[in-house]
């Protein structure tokens, strides 16, 4: 039981470390975004600024800004897909964790069970035939089992005890 549980607290604790580092990826996925649009707006109104023929300068300023635009576009994908990965992971630990949680479950209620079928003798559990009342230890025809295991075929056969297991002369005779 503490096998299961521990790795059931085990994908528990490593999916609340992927959640967090997934979202900890989406914030830098935004952050990416954010700074992606600035410097579009930002080389997109230099240029309109600049009017039909920009100097050299805001020329080299409007191609970086557009450059940072694009690497940040590129940047933003690679980001996307391990914020995505991440997420896929921590689900599966979760999935991990519930089984190992249901599994704990099971466990103990199958050592309630066997508890409750050793104290009050349940056989249903333990299939032990008890003796019924007035037949001691005779099973269903009237034949002890170990007479019948020892080949005696009834309780008052005169060979009865005397199958394979003979130990000696019946008492009373012969």
């Amino acid at each position: 039981m503490s096998l299961v549980g521990n790795l059931g607290d085990n994908a528990k604790t490593s999916s609340i470390i992927e959640t967090n580092e997934a979202s900890n990826q989406w914030g830098w996925y935004q952050a990416k975004a954010v700074k992606g649009q600035m410097a579009t707006i930002h080389g997109e109104l230099l240029g309109a600024l600049s009017g039909a023929a920009p100097d050299e300068a805001r020329a080299k300023e409007i191609a970086r800004l557009r450059d940072d635009a694009t690497r940040y576009e590129q940047e933003k994908a690679g980001i996307k897909k391990q914020a995505e990965d991440l997420q896929k992971q921590a689900a599966h630990d979760s999935k991990t964790n519930d089984r190992c949680d249901l599994a704990s479950l099971m466990l103990q209620i199958a050592v309630v069970i066997c508890s409750v079928a050793i104290l009050s003798h349940w056989r249903a559990i333990w299939c032990r035939p008890r003796p019924r009342p007035g037949r001691g230890h005779r099973g269903r025809h009237g034949v002890s089992p170990l007479s019948a295991l020892a080949g005696g075929g009834s309780k008052n056969s005169a060979h009865a005890g005397r199958g394979r297991f003979f130990l000696g002369p019946a008492s009373g005779g012969a």
